[in-house]
């Protein structure tokens, strides 16, 4: 017979189902064939139980060979403390039999429980952190500004197959949506709530969106702000790479908003990009929403290249 700790549940087992009997609380009627004599398992399970736990090691009902052996499997997310006194710690696997030694692989060592082969055990659970789980190489925004106030935005961006069927923006108030792409095809947005944009996928593949989408302001003038707004994608990204495009009668004087200057012959022509190009790059991004804005005069003729 075999002697379970309290309040366990057998999970499963190596043994056929025709050796189990029916047993009580807490124990295991074991009928083994008189000539087997190989190793066998027992899974049992005990109610998730945080902070210190007492634990009675299963043992079998009369025997006189070895028993109060046992390994800690520590779990990914928390650590098992042995608390007590009178254990035998650290012992080489070398001293188990051959048969054991296959079991304990990556465990490192085993112990041996103090007479009785209670265990005090406390589990202390770690608090998980969050990392994105998908990160992009990079994430292009690309807008032309016109003269009479109108501007473009090109959203593109080359998901892989983990990032699912759906990618969820959060929607542009007062932007007019011009075209979305998905891998070269033209697709239909969807709207959740009036807030969200939804985007269908070629989940089984690589997608590369191009979303994109209209937005008026004031005309341009001799010199101006234009704001910018960059949606929140969720997505993160080593870089975002904000191309703007001015018309060609006026220049750039500054950029308000966390992105710094990139050389233009570090990306490709974009298609769609009208009037003089300026380049930018926020590094790491980490999909939220941003704001930007530039600032623009028209040169005197003196100061025209």
């Amino acid at each position: 017979m075999l002697n379970l700790p309290a309040g366990s549940r057998l999970v499963d087992t190596s043994l056929n189902a025709s050796w189990l009997q029916e047993s009580g609380p807490d124990t295991l009627v074991v009928a083994l064939p008189e000539d087997r004599q190989q190793l066998f398992e027992v899974r049992l399970e005990l109610p998730a139980q945080d902070g210190a736990v007492r634990i009675r090691l299963p043992h079998i009902e009369g025997n006189v060979g070895r028993e109060g052996e046992f390994a800690l499997a520590q779990p990914e997310d928390g650590r098992i403390a042995l608390k007590g006194t009178g254990y035998r710690r650290n012992l080489p696997f070398r001293h188990l039999p051959e048969q054991l030694r296959g079991q304990l692989i990556g465990v490192g060592s085993y112990m041996h429980a103090p007479k009785g082969g209670e265990l005090e055990l406390a589990l202390t659970r770690f608090d998980p952190v969050e990392a994105p789980e998908i990160v992009l190489e990079a994430v292009d925004l690309y807008t032309s500004f016109t003269d009479t106030g109108r501007a473009l935005s090109t959203l593109r961006v080359l998901l892989p197959p983990e990032a699912g069927d759906k990618l969820t923006l959060a929607a542009i108030p007062n932007a007019e949506i011009w075209s979305l792409r998905v891998n070269g095809k033209a697709r239909q947005l969807y709207s959740q709530s009036g807030k969200q944009w939804v985007i269908p996928l070629d989940g089984h593949k690589a997608s590369l969106v191009e979303l994109a989408y209209l937005h008026k302001g004031a005309p341009l003038g001799l010199k101006g702000r234009l704001e910018l707004a960059i949606p929140a994608t969720g997505l993160a990204a080593r870089r975002l790479h904000l191309a703007i495009g001015l018309a060609e009668r006026v220049e750039l004087v500054a950029l308000e908003g966390d992105l710094v200057p990139a050389q233009a012959d570090q990306w490709p022509k974009l298609p769609g990009l009208t009037g003089t190009a300026y380049h930018f790059v926020h590094p790491f991004y980490r999909g939220e929403a941003m704001m930007a804005a530039v600032y623009y005069k028209e040169p005197l003729s003196t100061e025209r290249r």
